[in-house]
């Protein structure tokens, strides 16, 4: 069944003076209702496909373990503000309380306890990455 030009609902083709729906005039002139072709072929040789690199959790782990300080993580899952946001709230807390610390009781044992804290936190998170079942990027393709 052809459409209405003009309301673009079903009409009759015998409807040719007036649509019967919106009253427009001549609603088929310029409609055809020729078949579209749906087997259309396409193509399986993955050529659209050569450039995709799925986010694998092994390599967002070793961002945690390495660079988890930094926020690599985030950015590797394409989340830059929380990449930028965890960055900053750790270099504050190491930096923050280490030197608040070092400087409050003449020892700087504190700050490498609380980058060793830091650290351990971070590769926790590694871990959450790691063993999550259901991880996305911001893409929203999921972390294999």
């Amino acid at each position: 069944m052809p459409y209405c030009k003009y309301c673009n609902s079903r009409i009759s083709k015998f409807d040719t003076d007036r649509c019967p729906l919106c009253g427009g005039e001549r609603p088929l002139d310029g409609v055809t209702s020729e078949t579209i072709d749906i087997t259309k072929e396409i193509k399986m040789d993955g050529s659209e496909f050569t450039n995709y690199k799925p986010k694998r959790r092994g390599i967002c782990f070793a961002w945690s373990a390495t660079l988890g300080i930094f926020g690599a993580p985030w950015f590797y899952l394409k989340y830059n503000w929380r990449g930028v946001f965890w960055m900053i709230v750790n270099l504050l807390i190491i930096l923050g309380g280490g030197l608040t610390l070092g400087f409050l009781l003449d020892t700087w044992i504190y700050l490498v306890i609380i980058v060793v804290t830091m650290y351990v936190l971070n590769l926790l998170f590694g871990l959450f990455f790691l063993f999550r079942d259901n991880l996305k990027s911001k893409d929203g393709e999921f972390v294999r």
